[in-house]
């Protein structure tokens, strides 16, 4: 079942005009601005938790790594569950919860990869996220159904990172990063065409709006982070 209100994604090239187009442009303006805020926010957390001397030990722990894992995955659970119901401000305290977790959970790639890679790995996730959004902006095929199964597809790899961080089998770790590119970068096209569908069926209310942008900010960012850590594991390029 969808977080969103439901429309028809197929029959929407009315209203790509006038007053809805502004409404399409200044949902996606939400959404794209709490993103980027939130992906701001996890590079500095990741980035003091790893140079700092007091914090350095801790972040590097694999054991505050694991729990991070979790609360980030409940907290996330939690955000989608109840965004529709609490207004945008609780909402973006949940999200910006979320990216600090995230923030300690990847801080020791400041400490394991150049920064010159992190850096190219950012550009090339950056691409792909553009792209990939364009694609579900302006396909008109519904991909309703693929998301559904890629959604599946990212809840297995989820599990699947759990129980490596315990049995660290290096070809199980390697499967997983390329599929999590495959999953990730098709979610970021379903996921934009189902809040497109959204914006144009529901973005005069803008109560609703606020709320729904706040979920869609978040499930971008959460493929975003997840693009971005498997490809700069890819690029290999370490310390």
């Amino acid at each position: 079942m969808s977080m969103y209100p439901q429309g028809n994604v197929l029959d929407y090239g009315y209203a790509e005009t006038g007053e809805r187009s502004k409404l399409l442009t200044k949902f996606f303006h939400n959404v794209y601005l709490w993103m980027g805020i939130a992906l701001v926010w996890t590079a500095i957390v990741s980035f003091i938790g790893a140079t700092s001397p007091a914090l350095r030990p801790m972040m590097m722990s694999k054991g505050v790594i694991f729990t991070a894992m979790i609360g980030a995955f409940l907290v996330s659970l939690a955000t989608q569950a109840v965004a529709l119901r609490i207004n945008v401000v609780a909402g973006l305290f949940m999200f910006m919860l979320y990216s600090t977790l995230i923030g300690v959970m990847i801080a020791p790639i400041w400490l394991i990869y150049r920064q010159s890679t992190i850096g190219a790995a950012f550009a090339l996730t950056g691409g792909t996220f553009v792209a990939m959004s364009f694609v579900g902006m302006i396909t008109k095929m519904d991909l309703s159904k693929l998301h559904s199964i890629l959604i599946m597809g990212a809840i297995g790899l989820f599990i699947a990172s759990l129980v490596n961080i315990f049995v660290a089998s290096n070809a199980l770790s390697w499967l997983v990063t390329y599929a999590v590119v495959i999953i990730f970068t098709g979610l970021i096209a379903t996921q934009t065409q189902r809040l497109k569908e959204f914006a144009i069926e529901n973005g005069d209310n803008a109560t609703m709006a606020g709320r729904v942008a706040v979920i869609g900010a978040l499930t971008l960012y959460i493929a975003f982070i997840n693009l971005f850590l498997a490809i700069l594991r890819i690029l290999g390029d370490r310390k």
